[in-house]
């Protein structure tokens, strides 16, 4: 729905594409869709959310969003809130279950935090919006704009809980010279970690049900990946090397 505000499309279009699966009906969705800019959106989520709520929290970002400013600055508020009240429920939970999934959106987190980072580094005039709740302290990252260079930064993880990055991380952005293959590669390390859960993990704990969400996600994502490969003429090797398998 931002995005087809922000580009000015249709609201049958934006309908199209839209999944009515979650809390929101088709009918809340439909409403939504007769805002024509942010900010009216935004007033329609906190004319509709209750204190504290999900709705309320994220209308005040949407109110107050500068259209100079990217629109990670929006995806990143909406995975903070989501981020927020699931490990605020998480963290009252005392069993291992808890922990599996605490452990999993902490490493999304933080990847999603080192990407945000690293762009902030490519792109200083761009806004950043660190998300908490993950492993990595807010005060690392932020010592990270003050560098120059994006092979630096890299560098700076070899005596952090991610030291891989200063070595596959540097060695993979040296050879291809693109943020995407990090995030591609932060992706192939999540997928790995679910991985290790389904043929490691307890069979009867949530491990099973998680790694097969991850699988799916990151099926779609392949699937995206061809699709876009298919439509631009990419070449199907260089494809190839995108795409995270399950063997």
């Amino acid at each position: 729905i931002i995005r087809g505000i922000l580009n000015q499309k249709d609201k049958t279009k934006i309908l199209e594409a839209l999944i009515p699966a979650g809390k929101w009906d088709t009918e809340f969705l439909e409403r939504l869709l007769e805002n024509k800019d942010l900010k009216s959106l935004g007033l329609t989520l906190q004319g509709i959310g209750e204190p504290d709520s999900f709705e309320e929290e994220f209308a005040q970002v949407l109110i107050h969003f500068s259209p100079d400013e990217p629109l990670e600055v929006l995806e990143n508020a909406l995975s903070e809130a989501y981020f927020r009240k699931a490990i605020d429920f998480l963290s009252t939970q005392k069993n291992i279950n808890a922990r599996i999934v605490l452990d999993y959106l902490s490493l999304k987190i933080d990847f999603l935090n080192i990407l945000s980072v690293l762009r902030k580094i490519t792109h200083p005039e761009r806004s950043v919006r660190v998300i908490k709740g993950g492993r990595i302290p807010v005060s690392f990252l932020e010592n990270l704009f003050s560098l120059k260079s994006l092979e630096n930064a890299l560098k700076s993880f070899a005596y952090s809980s991610y030291s891989w990055i200063s070595k596959e991380g540097l060695t993979l952005y040296n050879r291809t010279q693109s943020l995407s293959s990090l995030e591609r590669l932060f992706e192939h390390k999540l997928f790995s970690f679910c991985s290790h859960l389904y043929i490691r993990g307890n069979p009867l704990s949530i491990s099973i049900p998680l790694t097969f969400i991850n699988f799916k996600e990151n099926e779609v994502k392949n699937l995206r990946l061809i699709g876009k490969a298919v439509s631009f003429g990419i070449s199907k090797d260089l494809v190839r090397g995108e795409i995270i398998y399950a063997g």
